[in-house]
């Protein structure tokens, strides 16, 4: 929805159980247990790192279900470089980024600063506020800052360094269109009656300051080749997100209080070493993590303290080794303990056999958990982690010959997760978290293709299968439960998911791209099964690049605002429940300048 933020999930509904890392400390929110990633500027990261499921490979700790991404932000480069960017499109949209990054002697430095803005769709449109007959301008605009300072001092040849590091992010988000229902789902038009129990103008405010400290020092002697085979790392994080809200209503009487739609502070203190040995044709990891956070409201939503906090201290013993040249292993064992529920013991073990230089097949298994989160703990202090148990099973391979031949992959996966938190609405009409209800499990199979057309052309099929669903009927537990039944499909999860792409990248600096994008029934929209189309195009000139790109292609959905009880019903006991359609933003155009220096 227009001037929501935007969150990822992998493998599963949540995505407070996917855990999202900017250069290895954890961002999820205490009170939303997600990330906001659209206002991330893709400048200011050099790579992302994905971890699916509980892959024993990752160094984030046992918090996680789905899985973890790790992005990591620019780093100096020996040689000085710098970048200017403008952008504009469709909705009043402009987009500006400046960003250096070099080395004087032995400091090197990364400077980034990006600013976001757009009118949204939904800009100054008149509606009847059906309750006062009175006439209202709603938004969804957006405006937002984010900047990166880094400064790295290296000694020992590079081998070790300390760097200090600050990053922002300030954003504005009117969410008066967000919050508007209309009456009628057919009537949308300026000037229509709507359900609009926030005052006009409700907007959010968030700004989100870290400061961060990492040092690493090469241990022991060099070997033969100059380098080190141990590594000692420190880092220190502290990062405070605030969060304002003006004109939303918290009177629970008149509208379902929202618990992330609240005055907020989240402060997180993140403390880590590691150590890293090269032992033969192995590599063994130590990670120790202490981290601290603080929720502080007003949670006007509870009797009890206006604030919460928990400490949690996790330890990761990680060994890769490869006991021939075709067979890899990978073990980690994972002990956490929070002040808030207590200790957990995570092993978890993967297997990677390579039975020729075409072929590739993988195979994992361990267990992890997701904390509950602090705005959870607010509703009910006595929630304990969900706990999960994962498998999963890989299959890759080359077909063909020459330098980029056809890759075929497919992946399976189980989740067993006991002890879901559920959730409903109490007498008064406000969020109630519940007790930890019952099992789910979450299953599926992802597929891929990857196929070179030739001149640099090239074409992408993939097509995933995502059942979720409880084992158990939580009505069977507690009948205030929320209306879902054993064996049947989760509201808001596709089990069909499938992408088909086409992308070229000349050797004259021209390339293009187009996707089509399925989602079946169930989808997060609540909509029927439906495709979305998105195409770009670019064209380099020396150092310069002017791009092109259009989103939603057809104006899918694009009905502007949450259309009451027009979604697709969803089956309940006894019948059918009805749903809320969501929309998505109409077609935008968008076109992006990019100097190189």
């Amino acid at each position: 929805m227009e001037g929501l933020a935007q969150t990822a999930a992998i493998r599963g509904p949540d995505p407070s159980e996917t855990l999202i890392d900017i250069d290895g400390h954890q961002v999820n929110n205490a009170n939303t247990g997600d990330f906001d990633l659209e206002l991330m500027d893709p400048e200011e990261f050099s790579g992302v790192q994905i971890v699916y499921g509980i892959g024993p490979s990752s160094l984030a700790g046992a918090n996680t279900q789905g899985g973890a991404i790790n992005f990591r932000t620019i780093d100096p480069t020996a040689e000085d470089r710098g970048l200017l960017r403008f952008s504009a499109g469709s909705f009043g949209t402009f987009a500006e980024t400046l960003q250096t990054t070099g080395t004087d002697g032995a400091l090197g430095y990364a400077l980034s600063w990006h600013h976001f803005t757009t009118q949204g769709e939904v800009n100054r449109y008149p509606i009847m506020i059906d309750s006062s007959g009175t006439i209202a301008d709603v938004g969804s605009g957006i405006d937002a800052i984010s900047s990166l300072a880094k400064f790295r001092y290296s000694f020992d040849s590079g081998f070790g360094f300390a760097e200090v590091t600050y990053r922002n992010t300030t954003a504005s988000r009117d969410l008066s269109a967000a919050l508007s229902t209309p009456d009628n789902p057919a009537a949308v038009q300026p000037g229509s009656p709507f359900t609009l129990v926030h005052a006009p103008g409700a907007a959010a405010l968030t700004v989100s300051p870290a400061y961060g400290l990492d040092v690493q020092v090469p241990a022991g002697q060099r070997d033969a080749s100059g380098s080190y085979a141990s590594t000692l790392i420190a880092r220190h994080l502290t990062e405070v997100s605030s969060q304002s809200t003006t004109n939303i209503s918290t009177n629970a009487a008149l509208f379902p209080l929202n618990p992330y739609l609240l005055d907020d502070r989240d402060r997180v203190d993140d403390d880590s070493i590691e150590f890293d040995r090269d032992v033969g044709n192995a590599t063994l990891t130590l990670l120790g993590d202490v981290r601290s956070e603080k929720l502080s409201g007003p949670l006007v939503y509870v009797s009890g303290p206006t604030s919460q906090a928990q400490t949690q201290r996790s330890f990761v013993a990680r060994d890769v080794w490869s006991s021939t040249p075709h067979l890899h292993y990978t073990t980690a064992l994972y002990l956490s303990r929070y002040d808030t529920f207590g200790t957990s013991i995570d092993p978890r073990v993967a297997l990677v056999w390579t039975p020729s230089a075409t072929a590739v097949l993988r195979a994992s298994a361990g267990t992890g958990f997701r904390a509950p989160l602090l705005t959870e703990r607010a509703y009910n202090p006595n929630l304990t982690a969900e706990r999960t148990t994962e498998y999963e099973l890989g299959y890759e391979m080359h077909v063909g010959a020459g330098a980029t031949p056809m890759t075929a992959a497919v992946n399976l996966y189980r989740t067993n997760l006991r002890n879901p938190i559920f959730f409903t609405t109490g007498p008064s009409g406000q969020f109630t978290f519940l007790a930890n209800l019952g099992h789910v499990v979450y299953q599926g199979a992802e597929l891929r293709l990857d196929a070179p057309l030739g001149a640099g052309t090239a074409a992408h099929a993939s097509y995933g299968v995502d059942i979720a669903y409880p084992v158990d009927n939580p009505f069977a537990f507690d009948a205030a439960a929320p209306n879902v039944v054993a064996g049947e499909q989760f509201q808001g999860i596709p089990p069909h998911k499938a992408l088909l792409a086409l992308d070229h990248r000349g050797a004259t600096g021209t390339s293009f791209g187009v996707d089509a994008s399925y989602e079946s029934l169930d989808n997060e929209l609540n909509r029927p099964a439906y495709v979305l189309f998105d195409a770009s195009a670019a064209r380099k000139f020396g150092n310069t690049q002017v791009a092109l790109s259009v989103l939603n292609l057809t104006n899918r959905f694009d009905d502007k605002f949450t259309l009451p009880n027009a979604g697709t019903p969803y089956p309940i006991p006894g019948g059918f429940a009805p749903t809320n359609a969501l929309s998505l933003q109409g077609r935008t155009l968008t076109m992006t300048l990019t100097e190189t220096l």
